[in-house]
């Protein structure tokens, strides 16, 4: 029996309307307010999409120096008339590392250091524990949630290597440590572990994971099928616009691609923008100087997003390390082609589906050659987009949301059973 067939089997067995109370579902996510890194941007959209059911939340996070607190799209949390759930908020002190906050805060993250009499405050009465982020604040509540009987979920979003390349510490005897740490302090303490792909699920398993794992996409929201690009659009300068979303630091390579494109053919044609933010900003905009390549950096909000990838000629995402890749299948629901790497360390690789949409991780002269193959075919261009927008219907928000609140219910319902340790 598979470490996931328990729940599944639950799943498929609940009621679509569940008596179980789930109570306020505490969610914690350490950088909530700083939307710039894929787990953040799931989480709320999760969180988003159970309060529009009526299911109410209690973040814990963090303050983020001088950004407005992040509600969930919520206008008035106390309008008892309204059916959106109810969003609380939890802030803990920010976690202090000499040495390491430099790093912390120009990959846009914070993280939190709990206090023992808060943390009993902020879960008492939860229903459930959903642990986003794998650190101390993480650590702290599931210890808590073990005191007072809440059934904890944890999910798998921080891979050691994206650490450990971000440090300048990528030996492989300290990223299999890591693993171990997380696994034994965090993922083998919950009740059940959510991984965005069945690559992720394994990285777990094969490291002795004990636990039950669910794979439960990070999913991609209506808006990107709604947006989609509608044709090859015409440009009258002859541009040819390439697109790459995602944080700016090592394990993204976003550096190769710049050098890729300055060996194009078509270097003087190509447009790239680089849509993100991270450590690595000043460095990427020093080599595009250096290389003379037409190119911005920059961070932009949703509805820009979207116009983006709609205006895009080909997505390229040439991360070395994913543990799904969340840019990637949004392009591919906005009907754009998409070119990534054929990394084994990357979930993202089994979004190519054709030998043309995939290049040599970590090579920029067989990227470029792919580049300039996909701007001189567009027809076959097209007919990958074509194939992507096909593929991706399964990755659908509202199908992942379905599945995770299932998973909340089936181990609730497991948990006034006394069937959860």
């Amino acid at each position: 029996m598979s470490n996931s067939s328990h729940a599944n089997n639950a799943v498929e067995n609940i009621a679509p309307e569940s008596a179980v109370d789930l109570g306020p579902i505490c969610v914690v996510v350490d950088p909530w307010d700083l939307p710039y890194n894929g787990t953040v941007v799931s989480s709320r959209r999760f969180v988003n999409a159970l309060r529009n059911q009526g299911y109410g939340f209690r973040i814990l996070s963090c303050p983020a120096e001088g950004v407005e607190p992040h509600r969930s799209s919520s206008t008035d949390n106390n309008d008892v008339d309204s059916r959106q759930g109810r969003l609380e908020r939890c802030y803990f002190p920010v976690l202090s590392v000499p040495g390491v906050n430099r790093i912390i805060r120009g990959m846009k993250v914070l993280l939190a250091r709990s206090k023992s009499e808060q943390m009993r405050q902020a879960l008492t009465g939860a229903g459930i524990l959903h642990v986003q982020f794998p650190f101390f604040l993480g650590y702290a509540a599931i210890r808590m949630a073990r005191s007072l009987g809440v059934p904890v979920i944890c999910s798998f979003h921080v891979q050691p290597e994206n650490l450990l390349l971000n440090l300048g510490l990528d030996f492989r005897w300290l990223r299999e440590l890591l693993y171990k740490v997380f696994i034994h302090f965090i993922y083998n303490k919950a009740d059940m572990v959510i991984a965005p792909s069945q690559f992720a699920a394994d990285e777990l398993l094969k490291r002795n994971l004990q636990k039950p794992v669910e794979v439960v996409s990070n999913g991609v929201p209506d808006e990107f099928f709604q947006a989609m690009r509608s044709a090859e659009h015409d440009s009258s300068d002859d541009t040819f616009r390439v697109l790459s979303v995602g944080r700016l630091s090592g394990e993204k390579q976003q550096a190769l691609l710049i050098e890729a494109i300055a060996l194009s053919e078509h270097c003087e044609k190509i447009s790239l923008e680089l849509v993100g933010a991270g450590p690595n900003e000043a460095k990427l905009k020093a080599l595009i100087s250096q290389k003379g390549i037409r190119a911005t950096v920059e961070t932009v909000s949703n509805d820009e997003l979207l116009k983006r990838y709609r205006d895009a000629d080909l997505f390229v995402h040439c991360g070395m390390i994913e543990l799904e890749g969340m840019s990637v299948v949004e392009a591919m629901a906005m009907g754009n082609a998409v070119l990534v790497s054929d990394s084994i360390d990357s979930a993202a690789n089994v979004f190519a589906l054709d030998d043309r949409a995939k290049f040599k991780a970590g090579d920029a002269k067989d990227l470029s050659l792919k580049l300039d193959y996909l701007i001189n075919h567009s027809s076959e261009r097209m007919m990958l987009a074509n194939k992507n927008r096909n593929f991706i219907q399964a990755y659908r928000h509202e199908t992942c949301v379905a599945k995770l609140l299932g998973l909340y219910v089936a181990l609730a319902e497991q948990s006034n059973d006394g069937l959860v340790d």
